[in-house]
């Protein structure tokens, strides 16, 4: 039988070209990281070479409002936090990683853990004084109403009928001929 070998998904990817060869790619990402001390940017969902944790979101306007989905399978409640500052909404929080005791032999370790950080600007007509939030089954919801100025409202059609004075006047009179009588 042949046994699993160990993955980790944040190793490097030796290159398949000789040393020798110009590569633009690795290049540019050994100049980026020379000029980021801290290790913070992220290119291609990365952070200092490693994968980081990236839920999924989910953002759909309404007539009520928008909404909001963020798949956090295994991140608990109190570890995310949900924040407003003028009309941009940020959400972020922390995926814990599994431990790893010794004597223990991973055959893959493909899932990511670690901070995540999300920023939505919302439109002018929400009203970010009223956001709502809620967790269920790792999925978290928020529900962002929008301002009643800028809802759809029914506008009123109101109509207006002949009086009966102006019923058989002289211009009906004339479209239909004669003493009142339709022409065939």
């Amino acid at each position: 039988m042949t046994s699993l070998l160990p993955i980790r998904r944040s190793q490097r990817r030796e290159s398949l070209l000789p040393s020798s060869s110009f590569e633009p790619l690795r290049t540019m990402w050994e100049l980026m990281q020379s000029f980021d001390p801290l290790g913070e940017i992220e290119v291609g969902g990365m952070r200092g070479g490693e994968l980081m944790f990236q839920p999924a979101f989910d953002l759909k306007e309404t007539a009520e409002g928008y909404h909001l989905r963020a798949d956090l399978p295994g991140v608990k409640a109190s570890d995310i936090d949900v924040s407003v500052t003028g009309n941009r909404l940020t959400i972020s929080g922390r995926r814990e990683s599994e431990e790893r005791r010794e004597g223990e032999t991973w055959h893959a370790l493909e899932r990511n853990y670690g901070t995540f950080m999300r920023t939505v600007t919302l439109p002018e007509g929400a009203n970010v004084d009223d956001v709502k939030a809620s967790m269920l089954d790792g999925v978290l919801e928020l529900t962002i109403p929008k301002r009643p100025d800028v809802q759809p409202r029914k506008v009123q059609i109101s109509t207006t009928q002949k009086q009966p004075d102006q019923i058989g006047t002289n211009k009906d009179k004339e479209k239909r001929g004669n003493g009142g009588e339709q022409r065939r």
